[in-house]
């Protein structure tokens, strides 16, 4: 039985293999490094607003979604560069949605609390 896997690679070898295999491909003619300026179109929304516009039901629904992407962008490097408000906003998220559920599950089961509601309309 030893005999068997002194033979074969180790995992670690054929990963190593595989990694440096990969490695060899010429990279791609254009990458982009960085943030883009203010005056230059991002690569990622512009393409996203190219398949957008070659979507027939970008004539009936208003959304643009190369903005919602780059609204999603500020908000992931604001989270990247404020890691302690975003732990802070996502613990008060999850406990006024624990809050919610525990209240609309005991009232749905009977055990009506009267409790200050959480989130009001």
């Amino acid at each position: 039985m030893s005999d068997t896997m002194s033979s074969k690679q180790n995992p670690f070898e054929a990963w190593s293999e595989l990694v440096e295999s990969t490695m060899k491909v010429p990279p791609p003619m254009f990458m982009p490094t960085g943030q883009v300026g203010e005056g230059e179109k991002d690569p990622w929304i512009a393409l996203i607003d190219q398949l957008w516009q070659a979507n027939p039901y970008s004539k009936l629904l208003p959304i643009d979604p190369a903005e919602i992407t780059r609204a999603f962008q500020q908000i992931w490097l604001d989270a990247l560069k404020n890691p302690v408000r975003a732990w802070n906003n996502y613990n008060d998220f999850v406990q006024q949605y624990t809050q919610l559920m525990t209240e609309t599950a005991l009232k749905f089961w009977g055990g009506d609390q009267q409790v200050n509601p959480v989130v009001e309309p």
